[in-house]
């Protein structure tokens, strides 16, 4: 599996080592990514997102209304309307 994770979050990942650990994320591969090429779209299965409302539009806008892979959605945030399972 291979983790996509916006630049302004990878500092942030790297630097929790102990959640890295407890969930065994520690031989994952992670890239970061300034914007999706169309190439790199197409060869998405699935979208987890950890927050709430913001992130899922944030995510599904990554796709500028093309085909928008299927979502599992975690609610972090304030509202969760849209999240399928809360954390």
């Amino acid at each position: 599996m291979v983790i996509i994770l916006p630049k302004e979050l990878h500092a942030q990942f790297e630097k929790s080592h102990d959640l890295k650990h407890k969930y065994d994320l520690d031989n994952m591969h992670v890239e970061t990514v300034g914007t999706l090429t169309e190439e790199f779209r197409k060869n998405i299965n699935f979208i987890v997102t950890l927050g709430g409302d913001g992130t899922i539009l944030w995510a599904s806008k990554q796709f500028n209304g093309d085909f928008v892979p299927p979502m599992i959605t975690f609610d972090q945030g304030s509202l969760g309307f849209l999240c399928n399972f809360v954390f």
